[in-house]
């Protein structure tokens, strides 16, 4: 009797449970409804979703608006980490600056020297530039390529010493001399390093 009980109380909380998703779901899809409510609903969704309600949080990866793609890989990774990788790699493409900037936080949670030449080669995309201006996700994808790099990655920081923007320069003369054990003078430290790369043949 009470296995029954407790059966029939499983299965009202399931429903329940099924219930709430849909719900979240269309209001996600919801083009009529405000941003912030469609993007908390599809991130709820997330928190409550089973197997195989895992393909209705994916399908919003392909929504006609940025803000749902955002949200769509922020929640994938809360519930597949492989599966959310996956699309990642392919919204580091996205025409949306804040889907891309959400692709490379994802690719960089996996950061195998593949996965580490996926975002260098990022770094020259022309979408990551504003005509000729170097966007704020070249900073953010070379910060998270500094964060692991060790000496395989030498090419990676040699080559965007000499990138025209000076924040992504001083990061990658920072990580050469992290990687090298090699010091420079502080005055005109990264024409120092430079000079140096130079002298040792790395280019």
């Amino acid at each position: 009797m009470r296995y029954f009980f407790l059966l029939c109380l499983f299965s009202a909380q399931s429903f329940a449970t099924a219930d709430k998703f849909a719900s979240y779901i269309s209001v996600a899809a919801d083009r009529k409804s405000g941003m912030n409510l469609r993007w908390k609903a599809l991130l709820s969704a997330a928190d409550i979703a089973s197997a195989d309600q895992f393909k209705q949080i994916k399908n919003f990866v392909l929504s006609k608006d940025w803000y749902m793609r955002n949200a769509a890989i922020i929640a994938l990774a809360k519930i597949n980490s492989a599966e959310a990788l996956i699309e990642a790699k392919k919204l580091l493409q996205d025409k949306a600056l804040v889907v891309r900037s959400a692709a490379v936080e994802i690719v960089a949670q996996n950061l195998t020297q593949e996965h580490k030449k996926v975002l260098a080669a990022e770094l020259q995309k022309s979408y990551n530039f504003h005509k000729k201006s170097s966007l704020w996700i070249r900073k953010q994808i070379i910060e998270k390529l500094s964060s692991s790099a060790d000496i395989q990655d030498l090419d990676i920081f040699v080559k965007n010493l000499f990138d025209a923007d000076k924040e992504v320069s001083l990061i990658s003369a920072k990580t050469l001399e992290k990687i090298t054990g090699q010091r420079v003078d502080d005055f005109k430290y990264i024409e120092n390093w430079k000079a140096l790369v130079r002298q040792n043949d790395w280019l």
